[in-house]
């Protein structure tokens, strides 16, 4: 008897374990989002493990799987959640008199087809262009635009940060960074934001579908996925989740106050 009610009692122990435990398997540019947010949330429920891993075992399904595009038609039988956006925006120095420009055109600019501003109504001179070489912004734009090749003169710098004081200190100069930084750019009139076919890129325009150049960031999950899981959709869709996406640089669902946004810079700055 005392050895059936053992075996019992490690099933249940085994069973709350299990339940305990989540697995996330991201995209390779979501996974350091993934992981922060894993952390916090673990730390917010002690007992908690959250792996999170880029591939999972043959034949064993993850709980989430976390991508930064919608559901393809044929995934119907699956959950989504968008819980903010991946979205770049261009900017050029606040001395260019250009406001917006077309896909075509832009893909010219990145690919080195169009090398002269004048080509695209500006002043006659070279274009210094400034990208990015990895991470969800660089992804998100080379898909988006079909960038084949990286041409000669190029800038090539790891964060938006540096794009940004790149583009600041030369009138000729043309970048693209994370749409989570753009309110921090609209308070230096040295620089601006351009149009993409003629719409501006903010929250409101992604929003309404009406800005291109954005991918949604979307947790998928069963349709009837596991408690944990549930509550792990929900941690990130409430302030505290949607602080580490923009700490991240991922757009968050909602506009952040200017505070939050301070503290959160001196964060990132610190390390």
């Amino acid at each position: 008897m005392r050895r059936i009610f053992f075996v019992c009692l490690a099933a249940v122990s085994t069973a709350a374990a299990a339940a305990r435990q989540l697995t996330v398997v991201p995209s390779p540019a979501l996974e350091p989002l993934m992981r922060q947010a894993a952390k916090s949330f673990e730390i917010r429920h002690p007992g908690t493990v959250i792996h999170t891993e880029l591939e999972h075992a043959a034949g064993e399904t993850p709980d989430i799987v976390a991508i930064n595009r919608p559901l393809a038609p044929g995934e119907g039988s699956l959950e989504s959640t968008t819980v903010g956006w991946n979205g770049a925006a261009l900017i050029v120095n606040g001395k260019n008199p250009i406001g917006n420009l077309t896909r075509e055109r832009v893909k010219d600019i990145l690919e080195g087809r169009i090398r002269n501003w004048k080509e695209v109504g500006g002043e006659n001179a070279g274009i210094q262009l400034v990208m990015q070489d990895a991470g969800p912004v660089h992804d998100l734009v080379s898909e988006f635009f079909g960038l084949r090749m990286q041409p000669p003169g190029a800038l090539v710098l790891r964060t938006n940060e540096l794009v940004i004081n790149q583009v600041l200190g030369n009138p000729d100069a043309i970048g693209y960074v994370s749409m989570a930084v753009l309110p921090d750019i609209e308070e230096e009139t040295s620089i601006h934001p351009l149009r993409l076919d003629g719409v501006e890129p903010n929250l409101a325009t992604i929003k309404s579908g009406s800005y291109s150049l954005v991918r949604p960031l979307n947790l998928v999950t069963k349709k009837q996925p596991p408690v944990l899981a549930k509550s792990f959709i929900k941690f990130f869709l409430s302030p505290p989740g949607q602080t580490i996406l923009l700490r991240k640089e991922f757009v968050p669902l909602s506009p952040v106050s200017a505070s939050l946004r301070s503290r959160i810079r001196g964060l990132v700055e610190a390390g």
